[in-house]
């Protein structure tokens, strides 16, 4: 799977939750970043539920700031219960 998460290029981002607000350009960070998706999972029946695994990996290809080699890397692993809720 390939991802492209941007925004509109002609928007400032802006992020105002901190005590010293600052924008996308401020920081020099790209608008578009593109990585790669790899993961699977397994389940196990246990009746009517099913327990379930996942585990997935994500790897940065464009850097998210200009200034600096930095690159999105994460994994992640989930783990669950599915109980059914309907009547079947």
């Amino acid at each position: 799977m390939l991802g492209i998460i941007g925004s509109s290029l002609d928007e400032p981002i802006e992020f105002t939750d901190s005590p010293n607000p600052v924008s996308v350009t401020e920081l020099d960070a790209n608008r578009v970043e593109i990585g790669l998706n790899f993961g699977g999972g397994l389940g196990l029946s246990l009746g009517r539920s099913v327990l379930f695994g996942d585990v997935r990996y994500n790897a940065g290809l464009t850097d998210f700031n200009r200034d600096a080699k930095s690159k999105n890397q994460v994994f992640a692993i989930t783990a669950g219960l599915r109980i059914p809720l309907g009547g079947r």
